[in-house]
């Protein structure tokens, strides 16, 4: 699909733009904003001075859902008289006419079927709900703006999604894998560098599955890595989203011998237990599992691992969440996101028996997050002493005057930081000797 371009009017109108869930409905965000720019609006941190609220949705659980209509309805109290309100993203896919018909304080509700179709419920253009089928193709748009910290934005190389795991509801809401060409990706990251981005994080809902929508073309991850790997001025290039499967081990062997390819990999697991993962419909054993992790720490002795799981899935019984337990404590993750099973409408573990009950699930939850607390702090602790590249985010959102940044095996949001201990340039690079941890973070002196 060619850039999208047009006339630009200069009509001066204010932009409130809020961005939930994943990081690929904040790069969506910023495609919105950066073509609505184009026809005279101007982006505003003020909600109660803007001429229109944006508010991209998530719709992926039912805490999420919760937390969008939350967000709509503050906004609605605090934007001025006048100021048009319109809701996008997941939410508005997935439940569209419910929403038209419920949040009567919405001006415009759009899903996430086309980008441009946003544009036009922000300028007032078109019906007041616009639903339908996405879009065969991702968006490109010239000018995107990251609005994360200095130095790093996100990639998002692909939309949609081609699994069909029994706790999700992403396929439905996004439509089926479709991948971008290289060319075009590496166009936007060197635009990206050109705007003094550093680090791309590479988002998809499967990022695996890079290229296979498109045979024709053979586009595959370790090759798409190879191309970003020489775009000038990036440093570091992160791939976020793995769905473990054998062929990964190309990845893998890329990410061995190309540096700017940090030794990071995110390969969400959401169980370890198969009688669990058959029931998940995921497609793999524990089994494999297991032999990629080894794999990974053979072949990049380095690399930094990151996994996600769900607990209290039906089904899950003592000896599943021993045997996650258990996987856990053997594989020694650098980072571990948890959460517990949210039973959504419409998905195939929705009318699985042999439920989880409320109290076992969050039981279950604090212990797993109890084993990877231990097990991070020893691995932070074994940092001390290391001397690391880190990328300056700024000034910390919890110790204002405190100068946070990362390294290579650190992604920005979901894992730790390193506390500086003194200023330093956000966005740029600096050397910093490990001198103290906690329990997912570290504390350093940069050198000079």
């Amino acid at each position: 699909m060619p850039p999208l371009e047009g006339k630009v009017y200069m009509v001066h109108r204010r932009l409130h733009a809020v961005a939930l869930g994943c990081p690929k409905n904040r790069v969506d965000v910023e495609a919105v904003v950066a073509l609505a720019e184009r026809e005279g609006f101007e982006l505003t941190d003020d909600a109660s001075s803007a001429d229109v609220i944006l508010v991209a949705t998530c719709g992926f659980i039912a805490e999420a859902c919760q937390e969008s209509i939350t967000t709509v309805l503050e906004l609605d109290q605090v934007r001025r008289h006048g100021a048009r309100l319109v809701v996008a993203g997941c939410l508005s896919q997935r439940f569209g006419e419910e929403l038209a018909s419920a949040l009567t304080e919405a001006d415009a509700i759009v899903s996430t079927a086309s980008l441009p179709l946003v544009v036009d419920a922000v300028a007032g253009r078109g019906a007041r709900l616009v639903v339908g089928a996405p879009s065969s193709d991702v968006t490109r748009v010239v000018g995107r703006r990251p609005s994360g910290r200095p130095g790093s934005a996100y990639l998002k190389v692909a939309d949609g999604c081609s699994r069909r795991c029994a706790f999700c509801t992403i396929p439905a809401i996004r439509g089926p894998f479709r991948s971008r060409p290289i060319d075009e990706i590496c166009d936007e990251a060197r635009e990206l560098a050109r705007m003094g981005v550093r680090e791309v994080n590479l988002v998809a809902q499967d990022l695996s599955a890079f290229g296979r929508d498109r045979p024709e073309r053979g586009d595959e991850l370790a090759e798409l890595l190879e191309a970003l790997a020489r775009v000038d001025d990036l440093r570091w290039i992160r791939p976020l989203y793995l769905y473990p499967e054998a062929r990964l081990r190309q990845v893998m062997a890329v990410m061995a011998v190309t540096p700017r390819v940090v030794p990071y990999l995110d390969l969400p697991i959401q169980h370890a237990s198969d009688v669990v993962l058959k029931r998940m419909k995921r497609g793999h054993s524990s089994r494999l599992l297991a032999n990629l992790f080894e794999t990974a720490r053979r072949v990049i002795p380095q690399v930094s691992l990151r996994t996600t799981v769900i607990v209290g899935h039906p089904g899950e019984g003592a000896e599943d969440f021993d045997a996650l337990i258990g996987f856990i404590e053997e594989v020694r993750f650098d980072h571990l996101g948890a959460f517990r099973f949210s039973p959504e409408e419409g998905t195939a573990s929705f009318d699985q028996p042999e439920k989880v009950s409320k109290r076992d699930a969050y039981n279950r939850y604090r212990r797993v997050m109890a084993v990877q607390r231990r097990i991070s702090r020893q691995r932070c602790r074994a940092r001390r002493g290391d001397t690391l590249e880190v990328l300056v985010e700024g000034m910390s959102e919890d110790s204002p005057l405190v100068f946070v940044g990362r390294h290579a095996g650190q992604a920005p949001e979901v894992d730790g930081v390193v506390y500086l201990d003194r200023p330093a340039e956000p966005g740029t690079m600096v050397t910093v000797r490990i001198t103290d941890s906690g329990d997912y973070d570290l504390f350093g002196e940069v050198v000079e």
